[in-house]
């Protein structure tokens, strides 16, 4: 209810309004089983829409439309 909230009317562009936010992958060879690769308590982003994984530099960018900012995570121990 929290992504609700941020998304409807003032709260729109409220950085002060949390929700939780996920990124999650989709394996082939795993039937398209949903694994999630990265997951934030709305600390640090909310409302992703959108992220690439680096395999050569072992980063994870995401971002968000209604977010003035975007994530770069080390995912060097994740599996890829």
């Amino acid at each position: 209810m929290k992504l609700i909230g941020r998304l409807s009317g003032a709260n729109i562009l409220d950085s002060e309004y949390k929700a939780e936010a996920a990124v999650l992958r989709l394996v082939k060879k795993n039937d398209y089983k949903p694994e999630v690769l990265y997951w934030d308590d709305g600390s640090l982003i909310t409302v992703l829409t959108g992220a690439a994984v680096d395999p050569v530099n072992h980063r994870l960018i995401a971002g968000g439309v209604v977010e003035r900012h975007f994530i770069v995570c080390d995912i060097s121990r994740a599996k890829l």
